[in-house]
């Protein structure tokens, strides 16, 4: 107890925030037209989250008699294994075996990496996009497609990983035979469907084209620049005095920082063009008074190759220890004050 208010960290710890959604997923499905509250207005619904996770979640469910969180768990801690292995096979291209260890260590301790242990969908998107940046190392094409695709309906944070693919295509069409040829073309067309793809689908099961946008709209995403400045202009005024929201600024720095220096590091040019877009669309992501504004630090983990880009700078294993010991005070910092509820905001 602190201040009056409780550690939750108990019963239903796992079954918060947006695993409610999930579970609705997994249990109901999407709703056929989106939802109005009393006045007319889209509410916020399930057309906001990606099916993979909640449907693979439901499958086991079914399979297995296990309850939603035990299942999701389940399914996570596997998904989070997968991409701890697929990471590591990735830094083992360009790194020698020490570092590509410091690499899965500063995956596993991440600040916000608590979140492979709950029902969200960052640990099947990140078994997705892991694997498919192997894959596209390794020139195996036709996987690669599939593993986007797996990406495209886990989160909607596809597009620097279509920008990867079209670069594997790009840079390797012209030395291809034919029958390379062929599989380059299948991960082309998966590149260029992928983004959009979800979007699509909830445009024709509601008949509302525009539904995906309005179902965010609805979380206060506002596509509005003039707006956006309004409220980092706020942000700004009160860094400081709100030591989550400053946390949340820090967390855009270093990210920013942290792909800037890549264009000095030595690494393959897919994993720089996934880096660069996902630190874009970080920021894209982060507009304040959205909804998922507080989430900032949740989807910086999100970006597959942080921890590698981490380690190719610290360099030395002292360092990465050292940094190691820091994530593992701000992850019990974030699920104390955060994922516990105890700030009242979504993680």
């Amino acid at each position: 107890m602190a201040g009056g208010v409780p550690f939750r960290l108990g019963a239903g710890v796992f079954s918060r925030w947006d695993a409610i959604f999930y579970h609705s997923i997994a249990v109901d499905g999407y709703p056929r037209s989106l939802p109005l509250d009393a006045s007319g207005a889209i509410t916020g619904n399930n057309w906001a989250f990606f099916p993979a996770f909640p449907a693979t979640a439901g499958l086991l469910m079914r399979a297995t008699g296990l309850a939603f969180d035990r299942a999701a768990i389940l399914l996570n801690v596997i998904a989070g294994a997968i991409a701890t292995l697929c990471l590591g096979t990735l830094a083992r291209r360009f790194l020698p075996d020490r570092q590509a260890l410091g690499v899965v260590t500063l995956f596993a301790f991440f600040p916000t990496s608590f979140v492979l242990q709950v029902p969200y969908a960052e640990a099947m998107y990140l078994a997705f996009a892991a694997g498919c940046l192997v894959a596209l190392a390794g020139a195996r094409d036709r996987l690669a497609a599939v593993l986007l695709l797996g990406a495209a309906l886990s989160r909607g944070v596809v597009l620097p990983l279509a920008a990867a693919a079209w670069w594997r295509v790009w840079s390797g069409w012209r030395s291809a035979d034919t029958r390379r040829r062929r599989d380059l073309g299948v991960l082309a067309a998966v590149a260029t469907i992928s983004p959009m793809l979800w979007v699509a689908v909830a445009g024709l099961v509601t008949g509302q084209p525009d539904a995906y946008a309005a179902t965010q709209r609805a979380w206060r995403y506002a596509f509005d620049p003039a707006l956006t400045l309004t409220r980092w202009h706020q942000v700004i005024g009160d860094l400081g005095r709100d030591g989550y929201l400053t946390a949340i600024v820090l967390t855009l720095i270093a990210a920013a920082v942290l792909t800037m220096v890549s264009f000095r590091l030595k690494m393959p040019a897919y994993v720089r063009v996934y880096t660069l877009l996902s630190t874009v669309l970080l920021f894209a992501l982060a507009q304040p008074g959205a909804v998922a504004f507080t989430s900032v630090p949740r989807f910086a983990f999100g970006v597959a190759t942080f921890p590698l880009l981490l380690t190719l700078v610290l360099r030395r294993t002292w360092a990465v220890l050292a940094v190691t010991v820091v994530f593992v005070w701000l992850q019990y910092l974030w699920v104390l004050y955060v994922w516990s509820g105890w700030r009242g905001v979504a993680p």
